[in-house]
């Protein structure tokens, strides 16, 4: 970015499958145990995109039922945003932190 963006976009990524057609997940500014909830909502989805401030820890955690159990994921990250005048062929802004992986592991 050659701008300094106000908020960055950062994805979300889910697991949809036939056992969990609609996945219910929450966000957090901080962690998920004292940190502040700031959205809860259902996805059918496996890609959504939020806009995050930079500079600041985030994390999801997504809910799911395999075998008739449920099945918690949570994951975390520190959206960054970084002058960089090196990366660029004029000096610009990069990001890093820009994902949130709340797919099932198998």
């Amino acid at each position: 970015y050659e701008l300094k963006p106000d908020k960055i976009d950062v994805r979300l990524k889910f697991t949809i499958n036939n056992e969990n057609q609609v996945v219910y997940f929450e966000l957090y500014s901080g962690n998920p145990e004292n940190g502040v909830l700031f959205f809860s909502g259902n996805t059918t989805i496996s890609e959504k995109v939020f806009q995050f401030d930079a500079n600041s820890y985030y994390s999801i955690k997504a809910y799911y039922t395999s075998k008739g159990r449920q099945i918690i994921v949570i994951d975390a990250t520190t959206v960054k945003l970084k002058y960089d005048k090196s990366s660029c062929s004029s000096p610009c802004y990069t990001i890093s932190g820009d994902i949130l992986d709340a797919r099932l592991r198998y």
